[in-house]
């Protein structure tokens, strides 16, 4: 039997929103296979990495900028292919979108509490929820304005890196002051609008009651 027995990766018949925990997992499964060879040169470990991957991964590793090194004292051949790939196929993402998956996941129907406490563990060891007290209210915090902001707000917050309570109240105040200004001038504009419709209403007003006579002659205008 073949000691690297390893499916490839077929990422393209994934739902997007799989990739990143399905390469996670092949990711690691394949790191055990490694351990359990006792295979130790890094570039032998890359090439068998890549074939057993398959074409499809190839192709993207090829495109990856920086991602195909030769092996050295210093540089470990493998890992700059792992971090290439990661970069891919798992982006890093915003500290407060890590903790919003942790917090709203549930369980699948049919799975076990101890399955999905796996779940929650591996989720969990990828948030950062404070190295203090006040660090963890203030993230539990801007984890909630973050969860409860409409869309064009929640994407100036999580442009920000490293977002602590302080950058966070003022991108919120700026908003909202901006949308303030907004409704104000936008009322102005109609007010605007209705007032000069009234002085067109009063200008345009058909006559009513008899034509008016002439005050000289008597005339009636018809």
């Amino acid at each position: 039997m073949d000691k690297w027995d390893i499916p490839p990766f077929k990422f393209r018949t994934l739902p997007r929103n799989e990739i990143r925990s399905e390469w996670n997992k092949y990711k690691r499964h394949f790191q055990y296979v490694v351990a359990a060879t006792g295979e130790k040169d890094k570039t032998r470990i890359k090439n068998i990495f890549l074939a057993k991957a398959g074409p499809d991964l190839q192709e993207v590793f090829s495109s990856i900028p920086g991602a195909d090194v030769e092996g050295s004292r210093t540089v470990d051949p493998f890992e700059v292919a792992i971090q290439g790939l990661d970069s891919y196929f798992a982006p890093k993402q915003h500290e407060s979108f890590e903790r919003n998956l942790f917090w709203t996941l549930r369980p699948s129907t049919g799975e076990s509490l101890e399955k999905f406490m796996i779940r929650c563990t591996e989720q969990a060891s990828k948030c950062n929820f404070g190295r203090t007290a006040a660090e963890s209210r203030a993230i539990s915090v801007i984890d909630k304005m973050i969860l409860f902001a409409p869309s064009d707000l929640k994407e100036k917050l999580l442009q920000v890196e490293d977002l602590n309570i302080d950058e966070a109240a003022k991108i919120i105040s700026s908003h909202e002051s901006i949308k303030l200004q907004a409704q104000v001038m936008g009322q102005a504009q109609l007010e605007d609008m209705d007032a000069t419709a009234g002085v067109n209403k009063i200008h345009h007003r058909p006559h009513r009651g008899p034509p008016p006579k002439c005050t000289r002659c008597g005339y009636t205008r018809g």
